[in-house]
């Protein structure tokens, strides 16, 4: 017996998007009539929130993504105002400083991509030299946001690759 696994797919899929129009609709009907006509993924003003004893907050997130023939997906997670203010800031002052150059995000942005050698690198991006770039490299691998694989190509690591693209 063959499975057609696409079909499944798609079959499951539709079933997800009908279950969570469901879930949308619960939820409207549980509004009060003015904001029944809502858009679903409205941002609520914390004015509009109750939060007993004035107590920090978590955030909530989740997320998918299909790069370079890779599925990537983030389970549903919590984080709680103390965990997120609790981070280790030299390590996120580098993630930072490496983010703040226009060349090396175009670097990100063109390895997310597929992975590129640095020749590639300097083609692609108009670099000149491969020193620029090599300069460049080093605080983006630095900053645990490039790995070099076999062969030498340049590519973003899995775990960074949805926070990448959240920015």
């Amino acid at each position: 017996m063959t499975r057609d696994l696409l079909h499944e797919m798609d079959v499951l899929q539709k079933q997800m998007a009908e279950l969570q129009q469901l879930v949308y609709q619960a939820l409207v009907e549980r509004k009060p009539a003015s904001a029944s006509n809502q858009q679903p993924q409205e941002i609520t003003s914390a004015s509009n929130i109750h939060v007993s004893n004035h107590e920090p907050g978590s955030v909530f997130y989740s997320g998918q993504v299909y790069l370079n023939g890779d599925g990537l997906r983030w389970e549903p997670q919590e984080r709680r105002m103390e965990q997120l203010l609790d981070m280790n800031t030299e390590k996120a002052a580098k993630i930072l400083a490496a983010l703040g150059n226009k060349q090396r995000l175009d670097i990100l942005k063109a390895v997310m991509t597929e992975p590129l050698t640095g020749s590639e690198l300097v083609e692609r991006l108009n670099m000149g030299t491969t020193g620029q770039l090599y300069h460049h490299l080093k605080a983006l691998l630095g900053a645990d946001l490039l790995v070099q694989e076999h062969g030498g190509r340049y590519a973003l690591p899995k775990h960074r690759s949805l926070p990448f693209l959240l920015l």
